[in-house]
């Protein structure tokens, strides 16, 4: 299944989460890199590479502010065959020790989303730490580098994804550490009326809960 958007040319509104999943053979249409270090990752190359554009201006004015850390890049798109390794390999970890399919898959969920359910294989989404703060977690809050992004990432097009107060939304807990590049007229609609993806593409009334997905059809994936 496509990801669902208010129309299938807008590719910043794509929505991809546990409760509107994709399949295996959907893909971004053209990936650009981003070197770090040596590492490379993956965004989202629409429109000449707006996404990547945007994301380095934007770690570039919060690096420019702060001299106590810098922002980087933890993980940008995952490709279905990616998340499924992963999933796989937590949801094995836990059976092996003895826990049951319902289980296992809990706990596994806690760890990396379900292959399909992972906004990240958009392209359009950044999982960030820091040089103090080595993976994602709840201790990326109570850096310098969240509290400019929460309060500059629209300006850049970006939004906090997934905020502590809507779960009930978009069923997915409080990452501080992930953001997701809408677009500038997108974040500052979203931020001005403090809603969410899911509300601002109509798949949830404004300040209530999900509605249920519609099925969409699928097209080729593309993995790095």
């Amino acid at each position: 299944a496509d990801p669902i958007a208010t129309d299938p040319d807008a590719w910043n509104l794509w929505l991809i989460s546990p409760t509107y999943p994709v399949g295996e053979d959907f893909a971004a249409p053209g990936l650009a890199t981003y070197e770090q270090g040596d590492v490379v990752y993956y965004f989202n190359d629409a429109n000449n590479g707006e996404v990547l554009n945007a994301l380095q201006q934007m770690m570039n004015a919060c690096n420019s502010t702060y001299t106590s850390g810098n922002l980087m890049v933890y993980s940008g798109y995952r490709s279905y065959r990616y998340q499924n390794e992963q999933y796989n390999y937590y949801y094995n970890l836990y059976k092996e020790q003895g826990l049951d399919d319902a289980q296992a898959e809990a706990e596994a969920v806690k760890w990396t989303p379900k292959p399909g359910t992972s906004e990240n294989h958009t392209g359009l989404a950044v999982d960030f730490i820091t040089n103090t703060v080595l993976e994602p977690s709840a201790e990326f809050e109570n850096t310098e580098q969240f509290a400019w992004l929460r309060d500059n990432c629209v300006s850049y097009g970006f939004i906090l994804r997934y905020p502590a107060d809507k779960y009930a939304i978009t069923g997915v807990e409080y990452k501080p550490y992930h953001f997701r590049y809408v677009g500038v007229e997108a974040a500052q609609t979203i931020s001005q009326m403090g809603i969410t993806l899911e509300e601002y593409v109509g798949k949830a009334p404004v300040g209530g809960i999900p509605v249920q997905p519609e099925s969409v059809a699928g097209e080729g994936e593309q993995t790095p």
